[in-house]
């Protein structure tokens, strides 16, 4: 998007505020603001990321101990949606606006719940996305995601199936045809070599999911049996 056609920051606080007054009341309870920053702000450890939003949960008192007494306050930056659309021709402001605003009212509704379910998500597509730059990440960020069946895992879009295979099987396998099953789903791969750090990550095509015109990806994990498998947090 041209910098010339992006909202003012004027301009910018009253798309948000509108979007935020779209928002069902019963949502929107116990959020105390919703502010416009002007900064641009960077993810700590992707590079290139930018940080959108962001829900501050506290509770209103030393005496509320309840989760649902959480009050929430909403922060956008300007300046993070104006970095991103300088470098995104297709940048559509409303819907981003629209999807991190109800992005940031989940958090509010699931800390008022007791709940991590977008947290856990938000930890997994992080580490994803260092996995993808070649940075370090945990090992097994996708089991912070929705398990489907047994070893099988949904992260956004994206399919994880874990394959675990023993020393022996490590040694005589490699190169050879290996008939996978999951979810009413059959498929015949070919075994990678041994992963020498524990564990390997072997792109298999599309997932069964979308969104705006994105297809998911299938992620076979092969790993060496035995080989630690709780993801540190």
């Amino acid at each position: 998007m041209d910098r010339s056609s992006f909202p003012t920051r004027a301009e910018f606080e009253r798309l948000a505020g509108e979007a935020f007054d779209r928002i069902p009341v019963e949502f929107r309870s116990g959020i105390a603001s919703l502010t416009v920053r002007p900064d641009q702000e960077r993810h700590p450890t992707i590079p290139d990321w930018f940080t959108l939003g962001y829900c501050e949960a506290y509770l209103p008192s030393l005496y509320a101990e309840d989760d649902a007494s959480v009050v929430s306050e909403i922060v956008l930056y300007y300046g993070s949606f104006r970095a991103i659309a300088s470098r995104d021709v297709g940048f559509d402001v409303e819907a981003e606006l629209w999807e991190t605003l109800t992005h940031e009212v989940r958090h509010h509704l699931e800390h008022r719940a007791g709940v991590m379910d977008l947290d856990a998500e938000d930890y997994a597509l992080e580490q994803d996305q260092l996995r993808r730059q070649g940075l370090p990440y945990e090992p097994f960020y996708f089991h912070a995601g929705e398990e489907l069946a047994p070893d099988l895992y949904r992260v956004d879009l994206d399919l994880y199936l874990e394959v675990a295979l023993g020393e022996h099987e490590w040694s005589r396998r490699p190169g050879t045809e290996l008939t996978l099953e999951w979810n009413e789903t059959r498929r015949t791969v070919i075994v990678p070599d041994r992963p020498s750090d524990g564990l390997t990550y072997v792109a298999a095509g599309a997932s069964p999911y979308a969104r705006g015109g994105h297809l998911g990806e299938l992620w076979l994990v092969w790993v060496i049996k035995g080989w630690n498998t709780s993801p540190p947090r």
